[in-house]
């Protein structure tokens, strides 16, 4: 998804676990629209729309977040931050190690 956004948005939110290949066995209850429709620029620049609802609504809305570079960490309540500080500081000490 190239130039992607939210387009309409009802207010039925939901709150689920959610996770992200960028931080492997970390998750956080995130909350998210339960239903979206997205407009978005293919790759060979068609303008086109997606309907998600359920657990396809949350990863549109995931994939957004990425491209807008917003992490899941970014969506982590304070506490939930906390919980997971040794979890977050040793994947950081192994990235840096892979670097």
């Amino acid at each position: 998804m190239e130039k992607a956004t939210c387009i309409e948005c009802p207010r039925d939110f939901r709150i689920g676990p959610e996770g992200c290949l960028s931080f492997p066995d970390i998750f956080a209850d995130v909350e998210r629209w339960y239903e979206v429709d997205a407009e978005y620029t293919d790759l060979d620049g068609h303008r086109k729309k997606v309907h998600g609802k359920g657990l396809l609504a949350r990863a549109i809305q995931h994939e957004l977040d990425h491209l807008n570079g917003v992490l899941l960490v970014d969506r982590m309540s304070p506490v939930k931050k906390v919980t997971l500080g040794g979890k977050l500081k040793r994947l950081v000490k192994q990235n840096k190690k892979a670097l």
